[in-house]
């Protein structure tokens, strides 16, 4: 625990608001994960590694919502003068010395009174919803501002307002001059909104806690690490695998290639993907991804489904043949945002060189794929041929065992008939009849 967190006069208030979460997101059944004393790690349906919010409680009663999965930890700068230390480790890990050549850094310096250790803190974290910033309007329409300090107003402005919609969070931000001049009404309604932020009333207690753990309950189901915030699945994803798909049934016109485009939006964990078979024993399927959380920019993953080509050296790749769902992976490729005549966005022929791998691997592989599917149909008809043997010779065994229980059966019938005839010989012989055997059994009753 935190020296800071332990001397807080409030902390026990802040536990008592995050264990009192945890009970409620349980009521609702929200996966979550306490990373400390006052704070929640909440996942949605989809995710299980990388949380969709942090809740962390504060001393207004109620509780923040912090997007961490982008955060970093960042040492802090060198004390002016200070020079940084290096160190040498030894095979466990343990650091054994410090020098000033270079070598692996540490977060120590040396300075003018001596050696020193700069500290750490973390980066890069959105404030997804603070509770200090939220108001009411009039018609009971929660409202939740987005203030930044801006140092030469040397005052925190307004940037923009969240309002909740179906389950899905709206980000309202001033339109630009382009924006305006084309829809006039846009500035007006953006106007509108602000008055209703400054004019609505600022909730406390119960009712800030209520607005907040609401705003989890009703988004959670339709957040997926914080697109709503970053935002970029459209622009980064969707948009470039619908250019690619383009691309694509131009140069196989006569190819039927499926996607998942219908299912893939802003507020699911589906991510764009292409499949088509251009020619006999090659599928290609591409997967549409961002190659980091915030980067701007796509990435292509390009696969071929098909096991055929693997047949062309058994011997080595005999376990990727068996193993189930393997995929050749062809290459990926990145394209970043860059700046075209003015405008950021990503370059078209860039996301053509996608199209082009593909081409280049099908005409360096395709021979090889019908050779390989030559021998792949050997294959299948010897494994075929040594199936049959067996289940024949398993048939013949089969049969045999059959014979043999029959044989005993036949045995032990006519033992057990033999022994039976000795029974009624040495009884005939004691009484003379069955009637004076009769007599005998019910004398001794």
């Amino acid at each position: 625990m935190l020296l800071s967190e332990a001397s807080s006069p409030d902390l026990e208030k802040r536990k008592g608001i995050i264990e009192r979460l945890a009970t409620d997101l349980q009521k609702n059944g929200i996966k979550f994960r306490q990373s400390s004393s006052t704070a929640l790690d909440i996942f949605n349906s989809v995710t299980v590694a990388q949380p969709i919010y942090t809740a962390v409680a504060n001393k207004n009663g109620a509780f923040d919502i912090i997007d961490k999965s982008v955060e970093r930890a960042k040492l802090s700068k060198l004390p002016d003068g200070a020079a940084p230390l290096f160190g040498d480790y030894n095979d466990r890990g343990r650091l054994v010395s410090l020098n000033t050549t270079a070598g692996t850094g540490t977060g120590y310096y040396e300075g003018n009174y001596g050696i020193g250790m700069r500290h750490v803190y973390n980066t890069g974290g959105i404030t997804v919803m603070s509770s200090e910033d939220v108001r009411v309007s009039a018609n009971g329409e929660p409202l939740f501002g987005h203030l930044e300090w801006v140092k030469e107003e040397d005052d925190e402005i307004l940037k923009s307002i969240d309002t909740i919609s179906n389950g899905t969070v709206v980000n309202h931000k001033a339109p630009g001059v382009r924006a305006r001049k084309a829809d006039p009404s846009l500035w007006t309604a953006w106007r509108e909104l602000v008055s209703a932020y400054y004019k609505g009333t600022k909730p406390a207690g119960e009712q800030l806690y209520d607005i907040a753990l609401g705003y989890i309950v009703e988004t959670i189901g339709t957040s997926t690490v914080n697109a709503a915030i970053k935002g970029g699945k459209d622009k980064y994803m969707i948009k470039p695998a619908q250019e690619l798909l383009e691309i694509l049934e131009d140069v196989f016109s006569s190819k039927v290639i499926d996607n998942n485009f219908d299912e893939v939006s802003n507020t699911n964990a589906e991510h764009p993907m292409i499949q088509f078979t251009p020619c006999d024993y090659i599928t290609i399927k591409v997967t549409v991804s961002r190659p980091t959380l915030t980067a701007r920019g796509v990435l292509f993953n390009v696969f071929n489904t098909d096991k055929t080509i693997l047949y062309s050296d058994i011997r080595k790749n005999n376990e990727a043949i068996n193993t189930p769902g393997y995929e050749i992976k062809i290459g990926a490729i990145t394209v970043m945002s860059e700046k075209i005549e003015g405008k950021r966005g990503l370059d078209s022929a860039k996301i053509g060189d996608v199209a082009r791998l593909i081409v280049n691997y099908i005409k360096a592989n395709k021979a090889l794929a019908v050779e390989a599917a030559a021998i792949k149909a050997k294959t299948t008809a010897f494994n075929q041929k040594a199936s049959a043997k067996a289940a024949a010779e398993k048939e013949r065994i089969a049969k045999e065992v059959e014979k043999t229980h029959a044989r005993l059966d036949r045995r032990d019938a006519a033992k057990q008939l033999k022994n039976s005839n000795n029974v009624d010989d040495v009884a005939s012989s004691l009484w003379g009849s069955d009637e004076e055997y009769d007599k005998f059994l019910d004398s001794l009753l």
